[in-house]
């Protein structure tokens, strides 16, 4: 680290999970009691470039060091061009530094797309993952719209359509993880229709999988749970009876 006194400074911020330097500001130092006070704008989060955001959203723990000071803006404008040429590997500075320099890096701008695509992607699958069998339930047997779909995940509606076309191969039969499941509550007499598969089923119910897959598939008696879960719909009264025969063994 490089200081002297001076009412200008160049600080950088530093990602702690990667020691890698991801920004390189300039700042004017205030007269105040406290370091962080003094350099105000070197430890303020606010306004600063959605790819700053995203790397502190995912790393809040970073450190802030304070480079050079100087009574010259035009030395500190200089040197802060020098440094963002130094780390513009790691950067996510959008122009290549100066308060009158206003070039934009176009390898950092290059950069900074490909990452950002790259946490888009990554928040996509995450969100797949944990919602798919939801929206698919939704989007078939509740018969939610693009719209109304959107308006409960919180999601656009393109990636809403993404998920819908990888998993929906027609409206009466999709993947074959997935199919419509009848549940029977014996102690409300009540049968629900849900989408999805055996898991998204086991968490819905809190039934283990081994259980759920022998009551399913097999003739196995089941007693852990007022529940009777079939593939083909019953009536209330068939499956009145089955579980009452097996409740009996």
């Amino acid at each position: 680290m490089i200081l002297n006194s001076g009412k200008y400074y160049i600080y950088r911020h530093i990602r702690l999970d990667k020691n890698e330097v991801f920004y390189i500001g300039i700042g004017t130092k205030k007269e105040k009691s406290t370091h962080k006070q003094c350099y105000y704008r070197a430890f303020r989060k606010a306004n600063r470039n959605p790819h700053w955001n995203n790397i502190v959203n995912l790393n809040p723990n970073y450190k802030v060091e304070i480079l050079l000071e100087s009574d010259s803006l035009d030395f500190i404008i200089e040197k802060e061009i020098e440094f963002i040429e130094l780390y513009k590997k790691t950067l996510c500075n959008k122009t290549s530094g100066g308060e009158v320099n206003k070039k934009v890096n176009k390898d950092s701008v290059k950069q900074i797309i490909e990452i950002n695509k790259k946490i888009a992607l990554q928040k996509r699958i995450v969100f797949e993952k944990e919602y798919k069998d939801e929206i698919i339930h939704d989007y078939l047997i509740n018969k939610y719209s693009i719209n109304k779909l959107y308006k409960k995940y919180k999601k656009y509606p393109k990636t809403i359509n993404k998920i819908i076309d990888k998993y929906v191969k027609d409206k009466n039969n999709v993947c074959y993880k997935c199919q419509t499941y009848f549940v029977y509550n014996y102690l409300l007499d009540e049968i629900k229709e849900y989408y999805g598969n055996l898991q998204y089923i086991c968490n819905l119910l809190k039934i283990s999988y081994s259980s759920l897959y022998k009551m399913v598939n097999t003739n196995k008696k089941f007693k852990k749970k007022n529940y009777l879960v079939t593939i083909e719909k019953l009536n209330k009264e068939e499956y009145k009876n089955i579980y009452e025969k097996r409740a009996e063994n």
